[in-house]
């Protein structure tokens, strides 16, 4: 799976990304970054893996949480998920999902931490990198 970087983490507004995002991009050293799940605003995913995997679960409808579950279960199959640092969009956060319930969004949280233990240990300790994650939640089981 794969992503292009966005303006979420950027001072990058509606008004100002088109002349700005190339500087932006400019920043990253390496052509990937390595993600436990990348923007679903605009996502790559080859077909083969949602043969392997399956497509969204049904469950979180209408909205939340799906796409950290398909990621989740992307990378238990070994496959990879990243963000490419040589492409850009705007996204605008929230335009469509803003009239979903927070007990919905609620719900699907909780739906999600259930089904993936390993999902609500990065969540709740807002980790990004994956390698140590895994370890430290390793070690944190056998303690």
């Amino acid at each position: 799976m794969l992503s292009p970087r966005n303006n979420a983490k950027s001072k990058l507004k509606m008004n100002n990304y088109l002349d700005n995002y190339k500087q932006f991009l400019s920043k990253f050293k390496t052509q990937l970054k390595y993600v436990v799940t990348p923007s679903f605003s605009c996502v790559i995913v080859k077909k083969e893996v949602i043969e392997k995997i399956g497509g969204f679960d049904e469950a979180y409808s209408p909205a939340f949480w799906e796409d950290n579950d398909l990621s989740l279960r992307a990378m238990y199959a070994g496959y990879t998920l990243a963000y490419t640092n040589s492409a850009f969009i705007f996204h605008n956060h929230s335009t469509t999902s803003k009239d979903v319930l927070d007990d919905i969004k609620k719900r699907n949280q909780e739906y999600f931490f259930n089904k993936h233990p390993l999902g609500r240990w990065i969540w709740e300790h807002k980790r990004t990198n994956l390698l140590k994650d895994i370890k430290k939640y390793i070690i944190e089981s056998f303690e």
